[in-house]
């Protein structure tokens, strides 16, 4: 299963995949998590390695800890 939302914070989306393990057998859960974050605009100009880079320091915290809220919350319904 695959979940996609916006994020509402900024230019982006979280993409959440849950799936059967291929690595842990029988009963293992793979879970996925992409915090992706848009750098480039509609008008064509792309984000450069110094924007990148800023987005990944400024949100480093934040969406580590959404990672493990997300992973926990799938584990629990499990």
């Amino acid at each position: 299963m695959t979940l996609e939302v916006a994020r509402e914070d900024l230019d982006g989306y979280v993409r959440t995949e849950v799936a059967p393990s291929v690595r842990v057998t029988p009963d293992g859960v793979y879970i996925g998590v992409n915090a992706h974050f848009q750098l480039s605009r509609a008008d064509d100009e792309r984000g450069n390695g110094y924007q990148a880079a800023r987005v990944v320091a400024d949100n480093w915290d934040t969406t580590r800890r959404l990672e493990r809220d997300l992973i926990q919350q799938v584990l629990e319904v499990t």
